[in-house]
C-alpha cells in the first residue's frame, strides 16, 4: 500500500493530487490460492475509487463488460484500452460489470467517462482497484510518470505536426476537409498507398500550416448549415453566426458558391 503524491493526471474522476495505490509498476511476487503468480506487473494498482475517465483525448480500440467477478482467464476484467497520439496507449482495467461506457472505435476526450470502480472488482483480482497501464511504442512503461506530469500523453515528436486519430465513420476526404487539404496531399503526406483504406485509431500527420490559415468551405450543390457543419464538429448555428454577412438573415438558404468561415 502506499500514497502517491503530486498527481497532476488522474484517471479517477476529481482524484487530483494524492493516488492511493496497492501495488506498483515493476516485478513483484505473488501467490494466491496456492499458486505462484510472480512476474512483470505492468501498471499502476489505485484503491482511489470512483468513476473512471480518460486522461488524454483518444480512441477506444478495446473493450470489455460482462465479467461479474473473479477470473483468471479473463484477467483484465472488465476493461477499456484507448490509442492516444505520439503512439500512446492507456488501459483501463477491472472495472465495474455494466459499468463500461464506450465502444470500440468511440473518439473520447480527456476527462470522458470510461466506468467505474466501486462496487466489486472484476478478473484476476483480489480486491477493489483499477489497474490502470501505459504504454509506449509497444513496451509498457510506468505510469507514475505520467500521473505527476514528467511526461505528457500529448504528442511531442512530432513538433511542426498536428495529430488526427482515425475515429470511426472518418473518411481522408472529410479529414482533408476539416484542415483545409486535398485529399491526395493527405494522402501523400502520410504514405498512404490507398486513400480508401484508413483505419480506426490510425494516427495521421497534419501539416502545422495548415492550421494557422483561415480555414474556409465553399458551398457546393445540395449543401445545408447542418451537413457542413458535422463535417467541422460544429452546429449549424455556430457556423451560421460566422457567416451572418454571407448568408443573410434566412439560415435554412445558402447558394453554391458561397465562401463560410469555420
Amino acid at each position: 500500500m502506499g500514497v502517491l503524491n503530486g498527481v497532476v493526471v488522474s484517471p479517477i474522476k476529481d482524484k487530483i493530487g494524492t493516488l492511493n495505490y496497492s501495488s506498483e509498476f515493476g516485478y513483484r511476487d505473488l501467490s494466491y490460492k496456492g499458486k505462484s503468480h510472480d512476474g512483470m506487473h505492468n501498471g499502476l494498482d489505485i484503491t482511489s475509487i470512483g468513476t473512471v475517465v480518460s486522461v488524454e483525448d483518444g480512441i477506444v480500440i478495446e473493450k470489455r463488460d460482462g465479467v461479474t467477478g473473479y477470473s483468471e482467464t479473463e484477467s483484465s476484467g472488465n476493461f477499456v484500452a484507448i490509442k492516444h497520439s505520439n503512439n500512446i496507449y492507456t488501459t483501463y482495467c477491472h472495472l465495474d460489470n455494466g459499468s463500461v461506457r464506450v465502444n470500440i472505435g468511440d473518439s473520447v476526450k480527456k476527462g470522458d467517462v470510461l466506468g467505474t470502480v466501486v462496487i466489486k472488482t472484476t478478473g484476476f483480482s483480489t480486491g477493489l482497484h483499477l489497474h490502470f497501464g501505459v504504454n509506449e511504442n509497444g513496451d509498457w512503461v510506468n505510469p507514475i510518470d505520467y500521473l505527476q506530469g514528467k511526461k505528457s500523453f500529448k504528442n511531442t515528436s512530432e513538433v511542426n505536426d498536428n495529430i488526427y486519430i482515425v475515429k470511426k465513420g472518418d473518411t481522408l476526404s472529410e479529414i482533408a476537409l476539416k484542415y483545409n487539404m486535398n485529399y491526395i496531399d493527405l494522402a501523400k503526406y502520410n504514405n498512404i498507398s490507398n486513400p480508401n483504406l484508413i483505419l480506426i485509431g490510425q494516427e495521421l500527420k497534419i501539416p502545422s500550416i495548415g492550421t494557422d490559415k483561415e480555414i474556409t468551405y465553399t458551398v457546393k450543390k445540395g449543401d445545408n448549415l447542418t451537413k457542413i457543419a458535422k463535417i467541422y464538429n460544429m452546429t449549424w448555428q455556430e457556423l451560421y453566426e460566422n457567416n451572418k454577412d454571407v448568408i443573410g438573415n434566412n439560415p435554412n438558404v445558402i447558394k453554391p458558391g458561397q465562401i463560410l468561415k469555420i
